[in-house]
C-alpha cells in the first residue's frame, strides 16, 4: 500500500504574523520618560487573529550607522578608544517590553511603549545622549503567544516565531522631544502672595474619620496638644478637623 506524500493543503495551517515599526513619538503626560513606537502587524494566511500576547527585546545596533569625531569621543566610555571599533560592535540592550495586539484579520495597527530613563550609568541611556543628531538604528526582537481561529472554529494557539524581527531607525530628534517634554521646572518661589495667603496645610493624621468602631480615646502625640482627645463618633456625628 502507497502512501500519498502530503501535500501544502494537508500540512497543519498556522498564522505567519509579520510585525513592523512605523514611527517614533512620546507619551506627551506620562508620569515618567515614555517613548511610544507605532507599529503594525500583517497575516497573509487570513486567519481570525483573535489576541497576541507579545514580547519584544529592543537592540540598539550601534554598527548600522556613523559616527563624527565629536561623538566617538563622548562613546569612549561605552565601547573604548575609537581606533579599536569594529563592524561588529556590540548591540545594546534597551528595553524589553509586552503588549496585546487586538483581534484582528489580515492586518492591524498597535503600539508599543519603552519606558527611557534620566540615568547616565545604564548604557542605552549614555549612547542615546552621546548623539547629536542623525538617527538610532534599532532592532525589535519579537516573541509570543497567537490565539486564532482554527478551520472548525475553536480555538487554537501558535507560538510567535522565533525569526520574527523588525527595524527601524528612530530620530535622535524624537527622544530628545520626550526628555525636554518630561523636564521638571523649578518650583515658584515660596514667598508668592498666593502662598502667604493661603491657608496652612492639613496633615492627613489631623482629618479623624468618624468611625463607629472608634470606642475609647486616643491621644494623637506630637499633633493634638496635651489634654485634647478624641471623641466617640456616631453614625450622624462628623469629627472636626483638629488645627494648631
Amino acid at each position: 500500500m502507497s502512501v500519498a506524500p502530503e501535500t501544502e493543503a494537508a500540512r497543519p495551517d498556522i498564522p505567519e504574523p509579520a510585525f513592523f515599526i512605523t514611527g517614533a513619538g512620546h507619551e506627551a503626560f506620562a508620569a515618567a520618560p515614555t517613548m511610544v513606537f507605532s507599529a503594525g502587524v500583517s497575516d497573509p494566511t487570513g486567519h481570525e487573529i483573535q489576541t497576541i500576547a507579545l514580547s519584544a527585546q529592543v537592540m540598539i545596533d550601534p554598527a548600522r550607522r556613523g559616527y563624527d569625531s565629536a561623538t566617538r569621543v563622548r562613546l569612549t566610555e561605552l565601547f573604548g578608544p575609537p581606533a579599536s571599533w569594529t563592524p561588529s560592535t556590540q548591540g545594546l540592550v534597551w528595553a524589553r517590553v509586552a503588549t496585546v495586539v487586538p483581534a484582528f484579520t489580515g492586518s492591524a495597527q498597535f503600539a508599543m511603549e519603552i519606558p527611557c530613563t534620566y540615568d547616565l550609568e545604564v548604557a542605552a541611556a549614555k549612547y542615546l545622549y552621546a548623539l547629536a543628531d542623525g538617527e538610532v538604528p534599532l532592532s525589535f526582537h519579537f516573541s509570543g503567544t497567537v490565539f486564532y481561529r482554527g478551520p472548525d472554529g475553536r480555538l487554537q494557539v501558535t507560538p510567535v516565531p522565533w525569526t520574527s524581527t523588525a527595524r527601524f531607525a528612530m530620530p535622535i530628534a524624537a527622544w530628545r522631544a520626550m526628555i525636554a517634554a518630561c523636564e521638571v521646572a523649578p518650583p515658584p518661589a515660596m514667598t508668592s502672595a498666593a502662598t502667604m495667603n493661603s491657608p496652612p496645610p492639613i496633615s492627613r493624621a489631623r482629618a479623624i474619620p468618624p468611625t463607629i468602631e472608634r470606642a475609647r480615646c486616643r491621644r494623637l502625640e506630637d499633633l493634638v496638644p496635651t489634654g485634647a482627645f478624641c471623641a466617640i463618633a456616631t453614625p450622624s456625628q462628623k469629627l472636626p478637623i483638629l488645627m494648631d
